[in-house]
């Protein structure tokens, strides 16, 4: 048997049940779960399907167009035209806000800078 670390999956349905289940398992006595790298792959696979075919998934969710739905990516993921993201990745020089001089992160164009309101 060996332990390992691995990053949280906070909110992603199918590592949720995975650990429900085994938790299920260990107090009740049964002994160890054993599922293979297959079964837990079959296992994501259906749940992200269930989740897939909700009614309303995807951008009919939001009723937004396309472009709309970037940004708001770009601006919570704070991977995208932003200059913190660009500097990041080497493609600009500094991660400044042409239009302030401050840090420009997604969160800081949506809720502080003045250029951008």
């Amino acid at each position: 048997m060996s332990i390992s670390w691995v990053k949280g999956h906070i909110g992603v349905t199918s590592n949720e049940a995975v650990d429900k289940l085994v938790g299920e398992t260990s107090s009740k006595g049964k002994g160890s779960l054993v599922i293979t790298q297959e079964g837990i792959r079959a296992m994501s696979g259906r749940e992200l399907e269930k989740h897939r075919s909700r009614e309303g998934f995807g951008k009919d969710r939001y009723k937004w167009g396309n472009q709309a739905l970037a940004a708001y990516t770009w601006c919570r993921t704070d991977k995208g035209p932003q200059c913190s993201w660009l500097h990041k990745i080497g493609k600009i020089p500094n991660p400044d806000c042409p239009k302030c001089g401050e840090e420009e992160t997604g969160e800081y164009i949506v809720f502080e800078c003045p250029g951008h309101r």
